[in-house]
């Protein structure tokens, strides 16, 4: 009976520094995926938003998804140009229009890729890019769905909106960022007010 003691706490050990190895191992080469802030193209017809998101872990981060949420547009501020409803082929279509207006919360975009994917992987050390909105200058901007720019989520007019993006990820935890939409004198500027985690605060 007094050898069976330390066998078990031997074993028991063995076991907990195994999981917590394993758990080590774990939190210190996952991905780390970071909102780093808007890359916008500009051109003659207005601006294209795009969020650049980074990888700074020891790993690819697997399925990630770029949402938007909690966006404050209301049904007066929909610009109805096509919808799904109208079957007029080869033209851009909004799946949101103000007949059938849900608030826009946890949708998913699509990443600025051939194809515009809902979903890509982003291996370690590497950037990526998701769509966020494209804005015909002092017009409206059109906001893309999951499926890319043809079936777009929303068009809405030039006002003063804040929201909310999550890209989330299989195997790591999700980065967060807060924005607004701000009018100018011609167009719509974007500013992400706040980022979990920051890539500041990290370095």
């Amino acid at each position: 009976m007094e050898v069976v003691g330390p066998i078990l706490a031997a074993l028991l050990g063995a076991v907990l520094g195994g999981v917590f190895r394993e758990w080590w191992v774990e939190r210190s080469y996952r991905p780390k995926l970071y909102i780093v802030g808007q890359s916008p193209i500009y051109g003659p017809e207005g601006t294209h938003f795009r969020i650049e998101v980074k990888n700074k872990g020891k790993r690819a981060a697997e399925n990630c998804v770029a949402i938007l949420s909690n966006l404050n547009a209301n049904k007066d501020a929909v610009l109805d140009l096509y919808t799904i409803e109208q079957d007029i082929e080869n033209l851009p279509r909004a799946t949101i229009s103000s007949d059938s207006f849900v608030r826009i919360k946890d949708m998913s975009l699509c990443w600025s890729r051939l194809g515009n994917p809902e979903a890509i992987t982003i291996n370690r050390d590497s950037t990526a890019y998701f769509e966020f909105g494209w804005t015909t200058k002092g017009q409206y901007i059109r906001i893309p769905s999951e499926a890319g720019w043809h079936d777009y989520r929303i068009a809405l007019k030039i006002r003063a909106y804040r929201g909310e993006l999550l890209v989330t990820a299989a195997n790591t935890d999700p980065a967060w960022a807060s924005f607004k939409l701000i009018p100018g004198k011609e167009d719509l500027e974007l500013v992400i007010t706040e980022r979990k985690p920051s890539l500041e605060e990290e370095n």
